[in-house]
């Protein structure tokens, strides 16, 4: 990356300088102040400090409550580490029998270090450097540092390890105990100010520079972020629907351009990148001052719109990817051998080739009968084949211009609602982008209100219009676009798997996926309607801009006007959410069963309740990993500033900067071995450039002399902006190289202007021996960093990512759980309703996404851990990342798909019935798999060879969800027998008998037609047929996955499967 940067060659554009214009001032400025005098008498040597923490932390890209909050937690981080160096010196003052200076200089000239006839100035000086050469080093107050600058590490690292947003403000405390404790060690009276305001004064006078920047350097709202970041998510929405339909309308299976649907996936992945920003800025929104149209709350309602939009949108690659399992069924030869070809290229994969032993693993799966659901149709396709036409007799299948012209039908039926919606998201779109411009700044620019005003009633007017439109679209589509799908099918002639990939079963399928992309297709226009209400609110209630800020309620003035709540329920309807409503069940995710302790019963004594609280502090604090790990960080990295408590090396230590050592140490130590790795080659490698760059920087400014002052802010000038541009923008898999770099520049050439300007025995020689000294205490740091982590034992990365996706797997089950109990409860209270801000389900899901990314985020650090005992099957694991996120996304389908049904008394029960959730028996094979997949990743133990996978098989094959079950379906009599013995919901019956409802009544005769199916209800029903197939064949491709990992036992002899294979 360093050798052809890309990220250098794609920001030189008005967007991206504007920010960066506050932080190259920032760092420039801070620069040059270390050239004035003034600024070194008021806060000394450590002026440089000031364009350090620019390096941590880069102003520009930040909004001014951003900068703000961060500048009040860099202070709280640095105030409570000033505290306890207070408390440690005063201790160690205490020690020393409360010393004070007038003593401490007197022993000084006691010991012939300073002359008595010496003038005031020359004695603090003479008196410095015999403080710094050790002289007042005491071996029991370094003890007492030592224990102080300990407890500081380990707190503040326990934060940085736990809060990664606070993690800026944990070093910039571990920098501050560093210095105060190893340089405040050094006197031998109580002085709780001078070496910490040598830290604080710096700090405190850039985060006032930064905030000041701010304000006046191009300044923004995060308000105005947040809105500018939902216009880049509309316009990456945008770009996928305008792909997608001129997809739908144009590309067809029989098309090479086909396998460009990928592309969808990859647009969503880069649109979902945003959402971690959107989270972070959505929580400090009401916290600032902003002059805007938009409120706090309406800025989360869209943002939620925005992924609602999203998730919507991820069903479309799982719709294409089942039309492609039927273009391979068509293209299968018909005369194929009759027994099933497996997937070998998926699922019979080998794990690892053990390059030492020249030999693999033995395929496994042999025995579970996994098939996709591709597989079971050219199965029954095959037993069809031999069973009417033994002598092999061509048999008459459709091609694939017959799924051509299916795929003509959806995109026709469809095409309306299509352009509808990328009329609208364009539209929304531009909404977005002139609600960013109408600012304060349009209250003195001369007519630019006016103009603002004028373009708000012309997108006012567009956003009615479009709402409307899209309205009458989407009805029109329910009601009779819908049903084009069906024309032309006689279900007379269609009798389920006895005419496997005929037209007729063809067409069926297609009915199935067109029902599937319609769900998806309604998920999107109601997301869309959900955003085009919110902004038809606030144009009708706030057609100009308003003042909002935290210490009125002009939030929730505007929240009762124009938003209400949004729920994920009322998105597509023009009501808001009642927060009054009886049907709301506030404990529907209450978990009734709780884990048990298998040694004890529950506390039935008082003491029982003070030891239970005991074991429980001792293991989740005690033995928490996380504090484990900050307290072997905290020991090391004052291990590496002992050279400061010993009189013999305290000198050494204060001449050569060894502070530094002790904070690379810090940051040098991490949890696994790969990152680890990774910290030392980049560390040495971006140290080393650095150097170069800064002695380069150096010499440039001062040549052979002594440096000045024009010359030095001329290059400081020049070069700070490249600095922070690099720091910015430029692309790692951390941002480790970054800040190495950009820190390590700026300490050779300010520390070089500082021993040049300045020379006493604290300063060193400028340029070759700052850069070199700075090398190689970067060395020293990293290496005793590395050591660190791998003491007591290495912790791999590889162990903690096949335990975090244990958990994940084992959240499944609990994941299905929380979605049949929701859908028992729309059964019980039809007009349940949930609110997303309190959607607890939907949180649940986006925590495991999260998991899911941060595991792919390392694993891609794996490549730095050594293979010492074979390759790391990475392709596996990646398998098993995708599997489970596409198990995650099919169940947030099906979550949303049980909040559309219109009766869900009746469909939903016909769902639970047919979804096999009603079956102990069925569901206790789902649950094994779940706990066996599980468990083997958390023990590393093989599975066994027969397992009660094959999910997917026993569903179609035991409940008839492969196809539909029509009342002339004869392969699946035992569901019409159920859905003519089940009594319906409802008990309103006519005076024959027969319940009023026409639906109920048909399903009281025994007949589940055609008619039934073509209500909007029961595509929604077919949608979640499909949907939960879908579910059951990925949850038995995860057991495989897993068992490519750990292997098999319990073998078994072929012998007893030869039945099975026949």
């Amino acid at each position: 990356r360093l050798a052809t940067p890309e990220y250098f060659y794609t920001h030189w554009n008005r967007n991206d300088l504007k920010p960066l214009l506050r932080s190259w001032l920032s760092m420039w400025i801070s620069l040059v102040l270390i050239t004035v005098p003034p600024t070194e008498v008021y806060i000394g040597q450590s002026t440089y400090l000031m364009a350090i923490i620019c390096c941590i932390i880069p102003c520009g890209t930040l909004s001014l409550i951003q900068n703000v909050m961060i500048s009040i937690y860099l202070m709280a981080s640095t105030c409570f580490s000033w505290a306890i160096m207070i408390i440690t010196f005063k201790i160690s003052a205490d020690v020393r029998g409360n010393m004070t200076r007038t003593e401490a200089v007197r022993q000084v000239m006691e010991a012939g270090l300073c002359s008595p006839s010496l003038s005031p100035a020359e004695l603090a000086v003479c008196f410095q450097k015999a403080v710094f050469t050790g002289f007042f080093i005491d071996k029991k107050s370094s003890i007492i540092t030592a224990f102080g600058m300990l407890a500081s590490y380990v707190i503040l690292g326990y934060i940085r390890k736990t809060n990664p947003p606070h993690k800026p403000a944990a070093l910039i405390g571990i920098i501050f105990t560093t210095i105060a404790g190893t340089y405040g060690n050094f006197f031998p009276y109580f002085d709780g100010t001078s070496i910490p305001l040598f830290i604080v004064k710096p700090l405190g006078l850039v985060l006032c520079l930064n905030i000041f920047l701010s304000c006046v350097i191009y300044p923004k709202t995060l308000n105005s972020s947040y809105i500018a970041n939902l216009s880049q998510e509309f316009s990456i929405i945008q770009k996928i629907t305008l792909f997608h339909t001129d997809f739908i309308k144009t590309v067809r299976p029989t098309q090479d351009e086909w396998d460009s649907r990928e592309n969808i996936r990859e647009m969503i992945s880069s649109a979902r990148k945003m959402f971690p920003r959107l989270d972070m800025e959505a929580g400090m929104l009401k916290k600032e001052l902003a002059y805007t149209r938009l409120s706090a709350d309406t800025c989360v309602s869209l943002g939620h719109s925005v992924k609602t939009l999203l998730n919507a949108l991820t069903g479309l690659p799982f719709m294409y990817d089942n039309i492609n399992d039927y273009k391979s069924i068509i293209l299968e030869d018909n005369q194929a051998d009759m027994h099933l070809k497996r997937r070998k290229s998926s699922i019979h994969q080998v794990a690892v080739t053990r390059e030492a032993e020249k030999k693999m693993y033995e395929p496994v799966g042999k025995y579970d009968q996994y098939y996709s659901m591709t597989e079971i149709l050219k199965k029954e396709k095959q037993k069809l084949r031999y069973k009417n036409h033994p002598d092999n007799e061509e048999i008459s299948t459709p091609d694939l211009k017959d799924l051509d012209e299916l795929l003509e039908i959806t995109a026709n039926s469809t095409i309306d609602v299509n352009d509808c919606c990328n009329e609208a998201v364009e539209i929304m779109y531009e909404w977005l982008v002139e609600a960013n411009k109408f600012k304060v700044y349009t209250l003195v620019i001369p007519g630019l209100r006016s103009e603002r005003k004028h373009h708000q009633k012309e997108l006012a007017l567009k956003i009615a219009n479009i709402k409307k439109k899209l309205s009458l679209v989407v009805n029109e589509y329910k009601s009779s676009k819908r049903l084009e799908m069906y024309q032309d099918f006689d279900i007379g002639t269609y009798s389920g798997l006895s005419e496997v990939l005929t037209t007729s079963q063809l067409r069926m399928n297609y009915i199935l996926q067109g029902n599937l992309y319609g769900f998806y297709l309604m998920e999107y226009a109601r997301g869309i309607e959900g955003a085009l209400k919110i902004m038809n609110d606030t144009d009708i209630n706030l057609p100009k801009p308003k003042l909002f800020h935290p210490l009125t309620s002009n939030y929730k003035v505007l929240k009762s006007k124009t938003e209400g709540r949004f729920s994920q329920e009322n998105e597509g309807n023009n009501e808001y959410f009642n927060e009054n409503n009886p049907e709301i069940i506030p404990g529907m995710n209450k978990k009734q069963s709780h884990n048990r302790d298998p040694d004890s019963l529950p506390p039935s004594k008082w003491y029982h309740s003070i030891g239970a609280g005991l074991y429980w502090i001792y293991h989740s604090v005690v033995l928490n990993d996380d504090v484990l790990f900050s307290l072997k960080a905290g020991v090391f990295t004052v291990l590496m500033a002992f050279p400061a408590f010993f009189k013999e090396s305290a000198g050494f230590f204060y001449k050569y900067r060894l502070g530094w050592v002790v904070i690379i140490t810090n940051m040098g130590i991490s949890e696994y071995v790969g990152t680890s790795i990774y910290s030392l080659v980049v560390k040495i490698l971006y140290t080393f450039i650095a150097c170069i760059l800064g002695m380069l920087a150096w010499y440039i400014s001062a040549g052979s002399g002594n440096g000045n002052y024009y010359g030095f802010s001329a290059v400081c000038l020049v070069s700070s902006f490249f600095v922070v541009y690099y720091r910015n923008f430029s692309v790692h898999s951390t941002p480790i190289p970054s800040i190495i770099t950009t820190v390590t520049f700026v300490l050779v050439i300010a520390l070089s202007w500082v021993g040049n300007t300045y020379p006493n025995i604290s300063s060193l020689e400028a340029g070759w021996e700052v850069a070199w000294i700075r090398f190689a205490s970067t060395i020293a740091g990293v290496l005793v960093g590395t050591f660190a982590s791998f003491f007591p034992k290495p912790t791999t990365g590889k162990k903690t990512i096949r335990m975090t996706l244990s958990r994940t797997v084992r959240e499944t089950g609990n994941l299905h759980c929380d979605v049949r109990e929701f859908a028992v409860h729309r059964i019980k209270f039809p007009l349940i309703q949930v609110d997303f801000r309190d959607d607890v389900t939907s949180k649940n899901m986006t925590a495991l996404f999260k998991k899911l990314i941060m595991t792919g985020s390392l694993m891609q650090l794996m490549i730095y851990e050594p293979p010492l005992t074979g390759a790391w099957p990475a392709a596996e694991y990646k398998k098993l990342v995708n599997t489970q996120t596409e198990i995650f996304e099919l169940y947030r389908h099906l979550y949303s798909l049980f909040k559309r049904f219109e009766d869900p008394e009746f469909w939903i029960a016909k769902c639970l019935d047919q979804f096999g959730w009603k079956d102990s028996v069925f569901m206790a094979d789902f649950f094994a798999v779940i706990y066996m997949s599980s468990g083997a990743l958390a023990t590393g133990n093989p599975l066994p060879q027969i397992t009660p996978t094959n999910l997917l098989a026993k569903h179609l094959y035991k409940f008839g969800a492969l196809t539909l079950p029509f009342e002339n379906n004869h392969h699946h009599r035992h569901l019409n027998y159920q859905f003519s013995q089940q009594p319906p919901y409802r008990n309103s019956v006519g005076d024959d008998g027969i319940p009023i409802r026409s639906i109920e009544s048909r399903m009281s005769h025994n007949k589940m037609d055609l008619e039934l199916l073509k209500s909007y209800d029961g595509g929604l029903y077919i949608t979640g047929i499909i949907l939960i197939n879908s579910i059951y064949e990925r949850i038995d491709r995860l057991l495989l996955c897993v068992k490519e990992l750990v292997g098999e036992e319990f073998e078994n002899d072929t012998y007893y499967f030869e039945d099975d294979q026949n």
